[in-house]
């Protein structure tokens, strides 16, 4: 779902980073990394230089990268499914969607990259909420 956000956005106006182990091909705007391990100075650096966290996953037990990106102070999105959505505060640092809703996932993007202050707000609510 990401990927399909991102192939409708400017390739001027952002780019998508992806930490997985699944095989997804790198594009015009598209880094992918299958070999950053939890709580890294690697990881450390891609959220210090991010704006915005996404976990669209649809079987997520709880979000431990989540966590990190709250403490890294950024807003977040996650699907809700699993633990992960317990913490979140919709509206407040992040939003959760309903998982495999791909509409809804890019609109809730589209509302924190398109507004700095809401930006600037949850994410200062995340680095709070997590420390």
């Amino acid at each position: 779902m990401l990927l399909e956000w991102h192939r409708g956005q400017n390739p001027e106006r952002c780019e998508l980073h992806i930490v997985t182990r699944e095989a997804v091909e790198p594009g015009p705007g598209v880094f992918v990394y299958r070999d950053i391990q939890p709580n890294s100075d690697r990881l450390q650096r891609l959220y210090q230089t991010s704006d915005l966290f996404v976990l669209s996953s649809l079987g997520e037990c709880f979000g431990i990268a989540t966590v990190e990106a709250m403490g890294a102070g950024l807003p977040v999105i996650a699907s809700d499914v699993g633990g992960t959505a317990d913490i979140i505060e919709h509206g407040s640092n992040g939003f959760i969607v309903p998982g495999g809703d791909a509409a809804k996932l890019h609109s809730s993007i589209a509302a924190i990259m398109d507004n700095a202050d809401l930006r600037r707000q949850m994410a200062a609510k995340s680095r709070a909420l997590a420390e």
